[in-house]
Order: C-alpha cells, then sequence, then structure tokens
C-alpha cells in the first residue's frame, strides 16, 4: 500500500488504486499501542509529524525506515535536496539488510533524488 501511494505521488496520478484510502484507515485505526506499520501509515497521512514518528521508532532499522518514507515524502513535494539529505541519513543508519537502506543507496547512486516534472 505504502509503495502504491508513493508511486502514484512521485508519478502526480490521481489513482493509486486505493492505496492512500487503505493507509487512511490503518492509520485511523491506530491506538497507544499500534504498531510499527501503522506508524507510518499514520505518517505518511499527516496525522503525525516526524519527529513523532521517530520518537516511536524503537530501533535503527525502523529509523531508516522512517528516515526513507521521509524522503519519499520529500520528493513527491518536489523538495529535492531534502530527499537527497534524508536518504543520505538512511545511510549512516548501517542497517545494510533492510530494503530501505538499499532503495536510499540505489537512489543516491543514481541520482534519482530530484522528484519528476508534474504532468501537463
Amino acid at each position: 500500500m505504502l509503495w502504491g501511494s508513493i508511486a502514484a505521488r512521485m508519478g502526480h496520478l490521481t489513482d493509486d488504486g486505493g492505496a492512500q484510502r487503505a493507509l487512511e484507515g490503518i492509520a485511523a485505526g491506530a491506538d497507544g499501542q499500534a504498531s510499527w506499520t501503522a506508524r507510518l501509515a499514520q505518517r505518511y497521512t499527516g496525522a503525525i509529524d516526524r519527529a513523532r514518528l521517530t520518537g516511536y521508532a524503537r530501533t535503527t532499522g525502523q529509523r531508516a525506515e522512517a528516515l526513507f518514507y521521509d524522503a519519499m515524502l520529500k520528493r513527491a513535494g518536489g523538495d529535492a535536496q531534502g530527499a537527497s539529505d534524508d536518504l543520505r541519513a538512511v545511510l549512516t543508519t548501517e542497517v545494510m539488510r533492510y530494503w530501505e537502506y538499499e532503495m536510499a543507496w540505489e537512489m543516491l547512486d543514481r541520482n534519482v533524488a530530484p522528484a519528476p516534472a508534474a504532468a501537463r
């Protein structure tokens, strides 16, 4: 779901196949003992801010995920420098076994942090 919504935002698409709606449902159902996945959904839908999400991170891996998905939010919003900064921060976590670490490395290596222009 998260990647469907990310791809739609970055591609400036109006249809994400219901991903945003599903994320909103997950975020809305989150309580005080919510899972990390629910916390990511809350951040991605704007229900919580970055500081609050990182406060919920209990591991370095969760911190890497939080940084990565914030980079994607920035990239989709056109903040190429902010996205690159967050992707570099993911690499400083050194959690090489995480998919988000590999993607951050790949995106920086290929210089794909700048967001594509909006479709006309």
